[in-house]
């Protein structure tokens, strides 16, 4: 990638026989905000801990700046790092911390107090400087990690899982600063984390992650709307999975049957679907479409409602069809007719340009 600020080659780490991490290759633009996203074990959090220097790989480079620092130690990298436990010293005042890793790069008194004074109004704590960690909340105490972090102005800041702890009204609070912060600083963030929400409101792109392996990478929204691996397609958001044989192409669709009825999906250049093959396709709830059983629906299956849950502005639809498969579709709360209950027979429905080719295996590969 042109401009990369950080590019990882090969990176592969065991554990005596256990491999963590299997030939993680990719590249962070200068000023960009990745995320590696991933459950727990998908290596996410070792690739960081790679980065920052205190995980030594097995195999494969890093580099910053076009220079290998695989060798480095972690202090001679200048990158800032948030740990999701903040690891703030209790005995310390908010501008103690924060000046710590200025008084071990040796800046002068003056230079400090300047430097802590510009990052505590950057993350809007300055009138909390001689509090201590234990007197100011989750929230306040994860800004206190993040200005410490920021304070030596590093090329790069590496955030590990930073809003774990945090309830959900706090991680919203704190995930409008990052963006602010990432705006206005224009330094490369490197994030972790398994919170999909939170993946796809902060990244410019998303690396997901799962057995040591990188799996798929790409924008929030292409990575939602148009998955390549079936790991992806369920793991960001939910996702209909839907496996069946091509029976037919004609007029730029490929005609699969899936058990319960045929499905008309519109064909993606990158599709390779012939006839006669199996095929998977990722179909988002959202994209369906439901109503009363009646004829003369071209795409679609018939089904039975099964469980309704409503959340705030949507309602969620489980329905099953007739092969015993359940589908999930998500419909606005104001425009869903409350005379369909469960037992309600249905038609859901979609657009052929609804669904998504997907690989049969988690790599992508056939």
């Amino acid at each position: 990638m042109s401009g990369a600020a950080l590019q990882i080659w090969g990176l592969t780490k065991d554990y005596g026989s256990t491999r963590v991490l299997d030939d993680v290759t990719l590249d962070v633009a200068a000023g960009e905000f990745l995320t590696l996203l991933g459950p727990s074990g998908s290596g996410k959090t070792t690739v960081l801990m790679a980065v920052a220097g205190f995980v030594s790989p097995t195999h494969g480079d890093i580099f910053c700046g076009g220079r290998s620092i695989a060798n480095d130690p972690a202090e001679k990298r200048d990158f800032g790092v948030v740990f999701q436990g903040y690891a703030l010293f209790p005995h310390l005042t908010v501008a103690g911390n924060v000046a710590f890793p200025l008084k071990v790069r040796g800046l002068g008194r003056a230079e400090r107090d300047a430097r802590v004074r510009e990052v505590l109004d950057l993350v809007r704590l300055d009138g909390l400087a001689d509090r201590k960690p234990r007197e100011l909340s989750g929230g306040q105490q994860q800004r206190v990690a993040l200005a410490r972090a920021l304070a030596f102005r590093p090329k790069i800041l590496l955030l590990d899982e930073p809003m774990g702890a945090l309830d959900r009204k706090l991680k919203a609070d704190l995930q409008g600063e990052l963006r602010r912060l990432h705006r206005t600083l224009g330094t490369t963030f490197v994030n972790v984390t398994h919170d999909q929400d939170e993946a796809m409101n902060l990244s410019d792109r998303i690396a997901i992650m799962d057995g040591g392996r990188l799996i798929e990478i790409g924008s929030p929204s292409s990575l939602y709307a148009r998955p390549r691996t079936r790991f992806a397609a369920g793991f960001l958001g939910r996702n209909n999975i839907l496996e069946g044989q091509v029976v037919a192409i004609e007029d730029g669709a490929a005609m699969i049957d899936v058990g319960s009825g045929i499905l008309r999906h519109a064909l993606d250049p990158s599709d390779r679907l012939a006839v006669g093959e199996a095929a998977t396709v990722a179909l988002r709830p959202e994209r369906i479409e439901i109503r009363p059983m009646r004829p003369g629906i071209d795409t679609g299956l018939d089904g039975t409602i099964i469980d309704i849950v409503t959340g705030g502005a949507t309602v969620e639809v489980l329905a099953a069809v007739s092969d015993g498969r359940t589908l999930w579709a998500t419909l606005p709360f104001h425009g869903f007719d409350a005379a369909l209950g469960r037992g309600t027979p249905i038609a859901l429905s979609w657009t052929p340009d609804a669904t998504v080719a997907i690989g049969g295996r988690s790599d992508g590969s056939p």
